[in-house]
């Protein structure tokens, strides 16, 4: 899961991931701060990603089988 988050475009994660949920994600208490730090959370993944080779390693090393707390 955490390798399919690299694959989605910034815009893309956006407005069909956070977007889409931004009603479900108030309900829950989450203000536009914490929903903004998961957007620049998305970001710094990516860059990591893209210019970290460890980071590259650590994540295609896992599918979508992968969950967060094993890598």
């Amino acid at each position: 899961m955490s390798s399919d988050l690299i694959r989605v475009q910034l815009v893309v994660f956006f407005r069909n991931i956070l977007e889409s949920r931004n009603v479900h994600l108030i309900k829950a208490n989450w203000d536009e701060d914490a929903i903004y730090e998961i957007e620049q959370q998305h970001c710094n993944l990516v860059k990591a990603y893209k210019y970290e080779p460890p980071i590259k390693m650590i994540l295609d090393q896992h599918d979508h089988k992968t969950k967060f707390n094993d890598v």
